[in-house]
């Protein structure tokens, strides 16, 4: 009986079974991307150079660093003086595109700026790697294989949309693309020829990167009328870990009458704008009032630490 037990275990679950050959593999995904409309000649061409799986790609995968940053540490090192300035030149250079981009999607430039530059440094850092080959690493032993063979499908169709060559699909080594960073199923959702060149080059392209995460943060519902968060002095009343696993929303005005102000001493502004709150890990005396569009941040990258430094380059860089 426990023979059977056993064998009905590995049945059930795959994973304890003897693990398909990557050649097997190989020729099954191609057989079923044919199946999804997928032209033969772009499937020989994304796979010419995918003989197995990568051996950088699969220790990158397993060897993810614990987290250790605190907040500040990671905020600080992210905000620096250089970064800054990096950013607000940027600013000033595109500011005939990005006044053409907020007209269109309604989202202001200072948080496009902060976001191209924590995701890609202004462009300069969107990855090597091979996103066919890294995807199709991580689909086959990677620990969310199928979340990477649903991003696999995607970077196949964006090579046949976009008359794209594998060699030019270039990214992070985790799949992310370009000065966007976007995955493939978000730049299928996201990404725009804002130039009206013909191809969506969120690689090259200045205006059609800035675009495109403007189309994202619209698309998301992102609110013009109002920013996406603000600091607050913490009470000295109140329970810091208490705060930290609260979760509900009040208006300024409520938070104003629990103790809360600004940093600069003054009192919040009195409006119905609702809040939550966030309190970083190592947060003492200051934590964040997060409006509505924090969480569209949060759905960039499900990061308090991401979500709330873009929000603080973005006021930098918005600084007069």
């Amino acid at each position: 009986m426990q023979f059977v037990a056993l064998l009905l275990i590995l049945i059930s679950f795959p994973a304890f079974a003897e693990q398909q050959g990557f050649d097997d593999w190989l020729a099954d995904l191609k057989r079923e991307a044919l199946s999804r409309g997928i032209d033969a000649e772009v499937v020989d061409d994304a796979f010419d150079k995918v003989d197995e799986p990568s051996g950088d790609i699969v220790a990158l995968d397993h060897k993810q660093p614990e987290h250790t940053q605190t907040f500040t540490e990671y905020s600080e090192g992210v905000l620096t003086a250089r970064r800054i300035k990096a950013a607000k030149e940027a600013y000033y250079k595109h500011r005939k595109i990005l006044k053409r981009v907020e007209a269109k999607y309604h989202v202001p430039a200072p948080i496009l700026i902060a976001l191209w530059s924590v995701e890609s440094n202004l462009g300069e850092h969107q990855g090597d790697y091979s996103v066919i080959e890294s995807l199709a690493t991580l689909a086959y032993d990677g620990r969310r294989s199928q979340f990477f063979r649903g991003q696999l499908f995607d970077a196949l169709r964006i090579l046949q949309d976009e008359d794209m060559s594998a060699d030019e699909l270039t990214g992070s080594w985790a799949g992310a693309m370009g000065q966007t960073q976007f995955m493939p199923s978000n730049f299928l959702k996201f990404a725009v020829d804002f130039d009206g060149e013909g191809k969506r080059d969120i690689w090259n392209n200045d205006a059609d990167a800035l675009a495109s995460i403007a189309n994202y943060l619209h698309s998301k519902g992102w609110n013009h009328k109002a920013g996406w968060g603000m600091a607050v002095a913490l009470p000295d009343s109140e329970d810091v870990e208490a705060l930290r696993l609260e979760k509900s929303e009040h208006t300024l005005k409520e938070w104003n009458k629990r103790g809360f102000r600004q940093v600069n001493g003054k009192r919040l502004p009195r409006t119905a704008t609702r809040a939550h709150l966030v309190v970083p890990d190592d947060a003492v005396s200051t934590a964040y009032l997060a409006f509505p569009n924090y969480n569209i941040l949060m759905d960039w990258n499900h990061s308090i630490y991401f979500a709330t430094t873009v929000g603080l380059l973005a006021d930098a860089v918005g600084k007069k």
